[in-house]
């Protein structure tokens, strides 16, 4: 009986070496499975926060994007809306070339019946002023002057050329 339970202490002995062993073996399998999962993690955890980061950079970015967009759209449609009140305001319009040779001769006639309504009782004095008017167009105002007063001395002090003041002393003395 002590051979046998000196046999049966040493295969405890054997059998928990083997089991000591074994669970150590697993336990280093374990652990060195853990470590390489821990590299790896470590690794995509520093990738994912790099991306993080990049994402970061870029939203940012489209931040500053959108505003400025946004303001170059608002400014846009600041520009539309001072456009269309001057089209409204201003008859702005794609009306075709004959309208306004129409109402550039209407309003030329309108200019000339008001000159001929204030010169009318002028002697003289309205062939002298579409004189006037066509020489004026060549800037030669003495010989206009001297035509003027070969029409009626009286002009003779009045002086001939583009200011207002001369323009006032015509039209009194008129």
């Amino acid at each position: 009986m002590a051979e046998e339970r000196l046999k049966l202490e040493n295969e405890y002995n054997e059998l928990t070496k083997e089991v000591v062993q074994s669970c150590d073996k697993r336990k280093k399998e374990i652990e060195d499975g853990f470590a390489g999962e821990r590299v790896i993690n470590d690794r995509r955890l520093t990738a994912l926060e790099t991306e993080k980061q990049q994402l970061l950079r870029t939203m940012e970015e489209e931040k500053r994007s959108a505003k400025v967009q946004s303001e170059t759209l608002q400014q846009t449609i600041e520009q539309c809306d001072i456009l269309k009140r001057a089209i409204e305001d201003f008859g702005l319009n794609s009306k075709p070339k004959e309208y306004f040779e129409k109402r550039f001769w209407e309003i030329q006639g309108s200019i000339e019946r008001i000159s001929l309504k204030y010169f009318h009782d002028i002697d003289g004095k309205v062939n002298a002023l579409h004189l006037l008017c066509s020489l004026t167009a060549y800037q030669d105002l003495e010989i206009v002057h001297e035509k003027l007063v070969a029409e009626d001395p009286s002009f003779s002090s009045v002086p001939i050329d583009d200011s207002d003041d001369s323009q006032d002393l015509r039209t009194a003395h008129a």
